[in-house]
């Protein structure tokens, strides 16, 4: 389903942990509802891991994350 459909978050801000919490609090003053979805570690192997859904990319394409890290 990730292959075929869109399954992306619409818009993305990439900062410090520092400075997230003041990003939510000024985009909700805004009326903006924000959230925080993930962070950012070194992964020699360049996955991308979203462990919500049991997921993880490699490539160009997502497989099932393997239940043993």
């Amino acid at each position: 389903m990730f292959q075929t459909f869109n399954m992306g978050v619409g818009f993305c801000i990439v900062l410090s942990e520092g400075e997230a919490a003041r990003a939510l609090l000024l985009l909700a003053a805004q009326g903006t509802a924000a959230s925080v979805i993930g962070r950012a570690v070194r992964d020699p192997e360049k996955r991308l891991r979203l462990p919500q859904v049991g997921l993880v990319g490699v490539g160009k394409q997502f497989l099932a994350e393997d239940p043993m890290p």
